[in-house]
Formats: structure tokens, C-alpha cells, sequence
């Protein structure tokens, strides 16, 4: 299992403030669980123009997080609900959502300093 966080992404987005990159992740958590909600309803509506645009603002996020894994997970569903290809990104949610879980629960119980050394 990849790690939740690029490293090499965070330092070379936030090179030495790790203050910057808490307050980003802090924003991300507040935001994270709302947007997801909003992606897994439009994914069992199957509202593809939803799908696309929650999945992309939580890719912008997760890219500026750099939390890679995901924000691949999230491209992918955003492209998949461009293209109306429903059996995609209903296929690709359950991953994504673990990814998310994941990163939620590494946040919660993790410290960024190591990052930064």
C-alpha cells in the first residue's frame, strides 16, 4: 500500500512551512467528509455531471494536499463520469472511498513535522 502522502510532492509544494501545509490539511478535513457525501450520492443517483465536478474539486484539494493515490482515484472517476461511463466510476468509488478513509484516519492520528526534517 502506497503512503497517504507524497513526500516528495510536500516538499516541493511547501518546501519548509510546514505551518502551510497543516492549515491546507486542516482545510481538507474540514471540507473532505461534506464533498465526499455529495460524490457518493451522485454516484448512486448516477448523476454523471455531479460525479465529474465533486470529483474534481476534491481532486484539486487532494493534489494541493499532495495526496497522490487519491487524487488519482478522483481523476479517474472524474473521468470516467465525463465520458458516462457509469460502470467505471461506480466500480472505482469503493477504492477511492477507502483511499479517503484512509487518509482521514492517517490525519487524525498523525503529526506532518517528519515531513519537514
Amino acid at each position: 500500500m502506497k503512503p497517504v502522502f507524497d513526500e516528495n510532492m510536500i516538499k516541493e509544494i511547501y518546501e519548509d512551512d510546514s505551518d502551510l501545509f497543516q492549515d491546507v490539511i486542516g482545510i481538507l478535513m474540514e471540507k473532505l467528509p461534506e464533498e465526499l457525501a455529495v460524490l457518493q450520492k451522485a454516484v448512486e443517483l448516477q448523476q454523471n455531471e455531479e460525479v465529474r465536478q465533486t470529483a474534481h474539486r476534491i481532486r484539486s484539494s487532494l493534489i494541493s494536499s499532495a495526496a497522490s493515490e487519491s487524487a488519482v482515484l478522483a481523476g479517474q472517476l472524474e473521468d470516467s463520469a465525463a465520458a458516462g461511463d457509469i460502470a467505471a466510476y461506480t466500480g472505482t468509488f469503493p477504492g477511492f472511498k477507502f483511499e479517503i478513509d484512509r487518509l482521514i484516519t492517517y490525519c487524525v492520528n498523525h503529526d506532518y513535522d517528519s515531513y519537514f526534517e
